[in-house]
């Protein structure tokens, strides 16, 4: 049986909606599972969210029955993956702060060296880091722009919580970055995932 875990009500509610899985309302730094009661864990760009990232692995691992596995998934550094790259580029060529009102986050990237040490520092086994890389289209830079504002949260939020003259500026610097990205009349950006896999000690 699948279960899904969201902090988000609102999340857990929509995947209930459109899953056959069970979904809970929980942190994952704190998870509401028995000791090794679960065959695999998976997480889709969580990880660098986490205001305390060993705590979530050191849950993954508890929750983990004996030779479980565990696999999660974490952008690439902007200058790979560049449908990142292309705001947080646009921000620094427009010369703009940071705003007052983004708190301190947890580290967006890690090398694949670090990524396998928070595995060891958790007792999980960590598998080779894979780099998984993809062009992905888009209809044009407005869809970019307004996909990654309304669906993001700290990158988006480096432009919203500017001042409007700022945000012009930034906007301005962002439409002429994408103009590298257009190919034969199309918007196509580059897209690069760690993907982090392993598995706790022991055998089933």
């Amino acid at each position: 049986m699948a279960v899904g875990l969201d902090q988000s009500l609102e999340m857990t509610r929509i995947a209930a909606s459109t899953s056959r899985a069970s979904v809970l309302v929980g942190d994952a730094q704190r998870l509401p599972v028995r000791d090794g009661m679960v065959d695999a864990v998976v997480g889709n760009f969580v990880l660098q969210h986490l205001p305390a990232a060993a705590l979530a692995l050191a849950e993954f691992e508890r929750v983990l029955r004996p030779g479980g596995a565990i696999a999660l998934t974490v952008w690439d550094d902007p200058d790979r993956c560049r449908f990142l790259g292309v705001f947080t580029d646009s921000v620094r060529l427009a010369e703009a702060d940071l705003p007052t009102t983004i708190p301190v986050g947890p580290t967006m990237v890690a090398s694949d060296g670090e990524y396998a040490a928070m595995f060891a520092r958790a007792h999980l086994v960590a598998s080779p880091v894979t780099t998984l890389c993809w062009n992905h289209a888009f209809a044009g830079a407005d869809e970019l722009w307004d996909g990654l504002l309304s669906a993001s949260v700290r990158t988006a939020a480096l432009i919203t919580e500017q001042p409007p003259a700022i945000r012009q500026r930034i906007r301005r610097a962002y439409s002429e970055l994408i103009r590298g990205y257009f190919f034969e009349g199309q918007l196509v950006v580059p897209i690069s995932v760690k993907l982090i896999t392993g598995s706790r000690r022991g055998q089933r």
